[in-house]
């Protein structure tokens, strides 16, 4: 072809180029905050590519691990507490259920011998007795074996029939004196929910003061250098062309040499007319962060109710095992005064009134079981508000363990 030294040609070029905004997009705090500027305005599509806020959305998603850690605590708090009580039932019934086979059995060896108190209707009676008494026993070992059963589901425990859980850890029956408002300043400053919602806020507060420093007209210093090359083949053994000194035969060589270098210094000026995409974006991030703002203040006034909802709870259970204590000493002293009585007197009419006292007791104990574990769980809900539940177990999360370890 006419005008061309080679038949075929392959151009190439190597370029390095160097911008630095002074208006627009300048300073490193953006730079943290949005990552380095576009070369358009145009194509921005927001201002949180930066690693601040990468560090930021990473503390929140630690805090919503840690929400989720502190709610299956809970549950297994909770759980534990009802397991126990469930247990106790279970073993307070069992008792009972002894105590009426004895007695039953007293019974039929009066009957056998003719003994006072020993007929038949007698014998009928607490054998009726004994049965019912199976029925409930029963009742409490099935509802024994659902509450392991969700306790182990919870912990990740694999289900055996052989034994089951013996529960350790007693109820502690001291009285607990919460203040409202050190429980609710505590819960501002560890609710995992409240702490989010801050370091949101925060986010969107630096996305918006970025995002109004693109406001500004655009001037950019710039400068570049680049490597020019061009050939007859794009990659050959030799460079000799036969026809020029320098040889163009292979473009990739002579690209390489850098013979063929040129360079750039200047100032690159933009600014579009009205602003109206760097604009847009600011106002939408000045409505997010009052958005953040009222849910954050509707967070603390949510939390505030639920505190004192917790603090109702304690006092109720509370004045609950109060009066279940009272009620298991009567009963306790009712039993006693009775079977003093029966043991002079021996008469059937009063072994069925000690068995009814003794089920009058055996059920203030099961009453008094549940209570307790109400208590536990009323205290365990109100760590849990004020967000200090992990913390009071000593249990953390291994990854933010790790990285407090090395700050």
């Amino acid at each position: 072809m006419t005008g061309r030294l080679f038949q075929s040609a392959y151009i190439g070029q190597l370029r390095a180029e160097v911008r630095q905004p002074l208006l627009a997009g300048a300073g490193r705090q953006y730079t943290k905050v949005a990552g380095p500027v576009s070369d358009s305005l145009v194509g921005v599509t927001g201002v949180q590519q930066g690693m601040l806020i990468a560090a930021i959305n990473e503390k929140m998603s630690e805090l919503d691990a840690h929400q989720a850690l502190d709610a299956m605590i809970r549950e297994v708090e909770f759980q534990y507490w009802q397991y126990r009580a469930a247990w106790e039932q279970e073993q307070n019934m069992q008792q009972h259920l002894d105590d009426v086979r004895t007695a039953a059995e007293m019974i039929r060896d009066r009957a056998k011998v003719g003994g006072p108190g020993g007929g038949q209707s007698w014998v009928a009676r607490f054998d009726d007795i004994v049965l019912t008494t199976e029925i409930e026993q029963e009742d409490a070992r099935a509802n024994l074996l659902n509450h392991e059963s969700n306790l182990k589901r919870l912990v990740g425990w694999q289900l055996t029939k052989d034994s089951l859980i013996t529960p350790v850890s007693r109820p502690s029956e001291a009285p607990l004196v919460s203040d409202e408002q050190s429980c609710f300043f505590e819960a501002t400053m560890y609710r995992p929910e409240l702490q989010r919602s801050k370091a949101q806020i925060q986010s969107l507060t630096l996305q918006r003061d970025a995002a109004r420093g693109l406001r500004k007209p655009r001037l950019d210093f710039v400068g570049n250098y680049h490597l020019n090359g061009f050939g007859d083949h794009l990659v050959a053994s030799s460079s000799f062309d036969g026809k020029t000194l320098a040889g163009f035969n292979d473009a990739t060589a002579a690209l390489l040499r850098g013979n063929q270098a040129g360079w750039q210094l200047g100032f690159q000026f933009q600014y579009p007319v009205g602003s109206r995409l760097a604009k847009t974006q600011q106002a939408n991030l000045e409505f997010q962060i009052a958005r953040a703002n009222a849910i954050l203040k509707e967070q603390k006034t949510e939390i505030m109710h639920e505190i004192a909802g917790s603090i109702r709870e304690i006092e109720r259970s509370q004045f609950s095992v109060r009066n279940h204590r009272r009620r298991v000493d009567a009963a306790r002293n009712r039993v006693a005064s009775m079977m003093e009585e029966y043991k002079v007197k021996g008469t059937a009419d009063l072994l069925a009134e000690v068995m009814s006292a003794q089920q009058l007791l055996r059920q203030a104990e099961r009453s008094e079981a549940q209570s307790l574990a109400e208590y536990m769980t009323a205290q365990t809900d109100l760590i849990w508000r004020t967000g200090k539940l992990s913390e009071t177990h000593e249990i953390r999360l291994a990854d933010t363990a790790k990285r407090k370890q090395r700050l």
